[in-house]
C-alpha cells in the first residue's frame, strides 16, 4: 500500500503569483501533485495554458494529449512544457480549474523522466458544452539524465498571475508501484 506524506501545499495570497515553486521535493519514489488554478488573464475561451518548469528549465519536454468533451475526441502531441489549464479571469467568479499529476521515479538518474497529468477546464455555469476532460503522457529529456531536484509552475505569457486561493499540494509517495 502506498503511503503519500504532504511536503507542502502553496495557496496564493490576495497579491498574485506569477509562479508556484517547489524547491524541497525530500527523498520519496514518486510526486504527486494536485491543485486548483485560475489566473489573471484575460481569455474568451474563459482558460489560460499552465506549464511546468522543471529544474530551472522549461526545455526537453513533450507527449501526447487527449481531449474529451460535448465535441469529437480530439489528440496531439506537443513538444513544450505545457501541462495543464487553468481557468481565466473570463470564467465565471468562483471557478478554479482543478488537475492532479503524477510524477513516477523523479530522483532516478538514468533515462527519461515521464509524467501523467489529468484535468479539467471549467469556466461557464450557463453552458453545457463548456467541460473538456484532459489526460496528458509526458517525458522530460534532458541531454543528462538527472534527478527532478526543483519544480515551478507558471503562465504561457510569464506576465499573468495565479489569483488568489489558486493551490498547489506536492506529496512524496512511498511504496506504489
Amino acid at each position: 500500500m502506498a503511503a503519500f506524506e504532504l511536503i507542502t501545499n502553496t495557496e496564493v495570497g490576495s497579491g498574485g503569483a506569477a509562479t508556484i515553486a517547489f524547491s524541497s521535493l525530500g527523498s520519496y519514489d514518486h510526486l504527486y501533485l494536485c491543485g486548483s488554478l485560475r489566473t489573471d488573464t484575460s481569455d474568451a475561451a474563459g482558460w489560460d495554458d499552465i506549464y511546468m518548469d522543471w529544474n530551472g528549465s522549461g526545455a526537453n519536454f513533450g507527449g501526447v494529449h487527449y481531449e474529451l468533451s460535448s465535441a469529437s475526441p480530439v489528440s496531439g502531441t506537443f513538444g513544450n512544457s505545457k501541462f495543464c489549464r487553468s481557468t481565466s479571469s473570463d470564467a465565471d467568479a468562483g471557478f478554479f480549474n482543478p488537475f492532479e499529476c503524477w510524477i513516477p521515479n523523479y530522483r532516478g538518474t538514468v533515462g527519461d523522466k515521464v509524467f501523467m497529468v489529468n484535468y479539467m477546464t471549467l469556466g461557464y455555469a450557463s453552458s453545457t458544452t463548456y467541460w473538456r476532460l484532459f489526460k496528458v503522457a509526458a517525458t522530460w529529456r534532458p541531454s543528462t539524465p538527472v534527478a527532478v531536484t526543483s519544480l515551478s509552475i507558471g503562465t504561457s505569457s510569464g506576465v499573468d498571475e495565479f489569483v488568489e486561493h489558486s493551490n498547489v499540494s506536492i506529496y512524496g509517495v512511498n511504496g506504489a508501484t
